[in-house]
Order: structure tokens, then C-alpha cells, then sequence
């Protein structure tokens, strides 16, 4: 199954790492800034998104609106967030069915944070 990947995240050194991690797994990705820009994407091509990858702490505000925006038009759309200060928020503000990546993280981490997900269709290790 092909995936588009939505990455949020607004360093643009992250940004580009996080990109080239999910293209190595052979995932195609779409990349926005912050908020605002993640917003009109998912206007725009939401439907077309199976998974949203985003820092918690943007600069235009926070992951955790812009994945509640977007399962709220895609329940089913698989949620990804990334922090290095938020982790303690997770279980209060996370979207149902989502997995948090604590920064710094490596491409093995993603990689079980997609597992987790189902998305290889592989079970997640406790």
C-alpha cells in the first residue's frame, strides 16, 4: 500500500531529516512548516494523507491542534508525534491511535513508530 506522509516540523535541518528517513522506507512526503502551512495542506490534499508526522512545539502553535483538525476529517489517518519537551502531554493531549517519538530519536525509532501503527502490518513489541 502507498502512503503520503504529511511531516510537520518547523527546523528546517528536522524537517529534512525526518524526510529523508520516511523516503528511505520508501514512503512519499509532503512537508510543512508549521501549523499554518499544515493546515492548508490538509484542506487541500488531506484525504490524500495516511500519516501525519509532526513536532509537538511548533512555532505557529502546536501538533497536538493540527492532528485533532485532521482526524477529525480522517479518523483514520495514522498520527506520529515528535518532541523533546512534550512527552509528559501525550496521554492528555494525543489523538486517539498515535505514537509519540521522543527527540532525539533515529531512523529505527520511526521505523517502530510506524510498526507500532500497523502500518507494515507487523505486530508492536511491548
Amino acid at each position: 500500500m502507498d502512503h503520503l506522509v504529511l511531516v510537520v516540523e518547523d527546523h528546517p535541518f528536522m524537517r529534512k531529516t525526518v524526510r529523508d528517513l520516511l523516503i528511505a522506507q520508501g514512503l512519499s512526503v509532503v512537508t510543512a512548516e508549521g501549523v499554518t502551512a499544515a493546515n492548508r495542506l490538509i484542506m487541500a490534499r488531506g484525504a490524500q494523507f495516511s500519516i501525519l508526522v509532526t513536532d509537538i512545539n511548533l512555532q505557529d502553535g502546536t501538533g497536538w491542534t493540527v492532528a485533532r483538525a485532521a482526524r477529525r476529517t480522517w479518523p483514520q489517518l495514522h498520527v506520529i508525534y515528535m518532541s523533546a519537551e512534550a512527552q509528559d502531554e501525550f496521554d492528555d493531549e494525543a489523538v486517539p491511535r498515535s505514537a509519540l517519538i521522543p527527540k532525539p530519536f533515529d531512523g529505527t525509532e520511526l521505523t517502530r513508530a510506524l510498526d507500532c501503527l500497523g502500518l507494515y502490518n507487523q505486530a508492536c513489541a511491548a
